[in-house]
């Protein structure tokens, strides 16, 4: 099943189930199935948050992984072993030389606030911190907020609506 695991110290996996088919144009407008692919990709990763200064907190994102962990190549009912094989090879070394140029992405919470929507000015606050934090098998996302005079009238009538 596609999906996106957490565990209790903020490591990630996303899994993705694709199903793709290729099709031939034998004549104009008569595309045949000549292939039927069913293949999953999984990204590792750390979600965690550095608070070394109160004022000025880090969200660091680091990738730790990246694979194609099943793939089936099908020809109608008959399974194409040695395609599935060789693709699933020659995909997971590309994805071993990607690997090499993780690093950790760091996302400054000062950056984040100030992508927060103007329109909760509207609701009458403003969101003035972030907090991540992990719990068992919980991600607890905490907004601080302070209450503000409702936003300019044109903006909220619109956004109200």
């Amino acid at each position: 099943m596609s999906g996106i695991y957490m565990d209790k110290n903020g490591n990630f996996k996303v899994q993705l189930n694709v199903a793709a088919q290729i099709n031939l144009e034998k004549l104009p407008k008569q595309w045949e199935p000549v292939r039927n692919i069913y293949l999953t990709l999984v990204f590792k990763f750390k979600l965690s948050m550095n608070e070394k200064d109160p004022s000025d907190k880090l969200l660091m994102i680091n990738p730790k992984n990246i694979e194609l962990s099943e793939m089936k190549i099908m020809n109608d009912k008959e399974e194409m072993s040695m395609e599935q094989m060789m693709i699933q090879s020659m995909v997971n070394i590309q994805f071993e030389q990607l690997k090499k140029m993780f690093k950790e992405i760091p996302g400054r919470m000062n950056t984040i606030l100030k992508l927060m929507p103007k329109e909760f000015a509207c609701l009458g606050f403003k969101v003035t911190d972030l907090d991540l934090a992990f719990k068992k098998s919980q991600m607890l996302l905490s907004f601080y907020h302070q209450p503000v005079e409702t936003g300019p009238a044109s903006l909220c009538e619109a956004f109200m609506e």
